[in-house]
């Protein structure tokens, strides 16, 4: 019995030390164009899953943890048509979702995974829900939108408003019901208006917090030729990363450096921790770290745990709960195991 024992504990030492776990996905820029690419939650194992000359973005697992939508450039003569893919969590089985002459800009599954919510502009304008099973398209809203997410329980929806009008030239977080009703703005307002951006917005896994980022503004105004204003709005350097209780009350900004510039938040460990992908100012040209890299953020202690180190910038760095193995050999890993369902109904 013991020699049993001994043998079934090195076959499950062997079988976990040649496999990797991937948690994350994220988009990074290598050789010239976007890609997307997987790795664990310590920053090992990274893995290229996607390998063409048109960048790929914004990638977002499936609740289940089986696929990775994403959005990818579909007419190398303008950057702007960016449409919807799909594919399975080892990068096989790539579908597209979407095909028009306009520019996907954010993506999220629904808790029961079943529909994907899809955010477009300007051509197509509006936020879009496509139900996998019958492969119908509905718009839910008529606004120009940045990032979306959709809440914990399937009733709300948050999203980055990213419209301009008379009244509104700021991006802001934003509300409203699953079937698109009662869309209103969460966020304080901003003002005087156009000194402030929000961005992100992502659900907590207990359905009772947003995460953002607020990135302050520059406007400058000048007088031009013909007499008119003319104003420009540059980033002035200070950046905070927000948590917000869904009540809309108490707030709490993240110890994370103002200078360090957000290109995306998530969250991490079960809501224990934030997933961010930042720029971080360096005066040393030859410092790779200065590529926007991945960290982790601990909310109970502050302690903030670089994941990546590589050239090449990394963007929207996306968590799943469970483990996921990939083979160890070869340098695109394809095969997948599920060691823990991620995500029950």
């Amino acid at each position: 019995m013991r020699i049993l024992q001994i043998t079934l504990s090195l076959s499950l030492i062997l079988l976990f030390t040649t496999a990797a776990s991937a948690k994350i996905v994220f988009s990074a820029y290598k050789n010239g164009n976007d890609n997307i690419y997987v790795m664990g939650d310590d920053g090992s194992n990274i893995t290229q899953l996607t390998n063409t000359t048109q960048s790929q973005w914004q990638p977002r697992w499936s609740p289940d943890g089986q696929q990775i939508a994403f959005m990818r450039d579909t007419d190398p003569s303008n950057n702007i048509y960016r449409n919807t893919f799909i594919m399975n969590a080892d990068g096989t089985n790539l579908r597209q979702l979407t095909n028009h002459k306009g520019n996907d800009r954010g993506l999220a599954f629904s808790p029961d995974g079943r529909k994907l919510l899809i955010g477009s502009s300007p051509n197509t304008k509006g936020l879009h829900i496509m139900d996998f099973e019958t492969g119908n398209v509905k718009r839910i809203l008529n606004l120009i939108i940045g990032d979306v997410d959709w809440s914990p329980d399937g009733k709300q929806i948050v999203f980055v408003n990213t419209d301009s009008n008379i009244e509104r030239t700021e991006d802001n977080i934003w509300i409203m019901n699953a079937d698109g009703t009662n869309a209103r703005p969460w966020a304080p307002p901003i003002i005087p208006v156009r000194t402030m951006d929000r961005d992100g917005g992502r659900w907590s896994p207990d359905g009772q917090q947003i995460l953002y980022t607020e990135i302050d503004k520059i406007v400058e105004e000048r007088k031009l030729t013909n007499g008119a204003i003319g104003r420009s709005i540059k980033n002035k350097g200070t950046n905070r990363y927000i948590t917000r209780d869904l009540s809309g009350g108490a707030s709490q900004q993240l110890t994370i450096p103002e200078n360090w510039y957000p290109h995306s938040v998530a969250w991490m460990d079960d809501g224990k921790s934030v997933l961010f992908c930042a720029y971080v100012p360096s005066e040393d040209p030859d410092d790779q770290d200065r590529w926007t890299q991945i960290y982790r953020y601990d909310i109970t202690s502050g302690a903030i745990t670089q994941l990546t180190h590589d050239p090449g910038s990394k963007m929207s760095a996306d968590w799943i709960s469970g483990a996921y193995a990939i083979s160890p050999t070869g340098k695109q890993s394809v095969r997948w195991g599920e060691l823990k369902k991620a995500y029950s109904d």
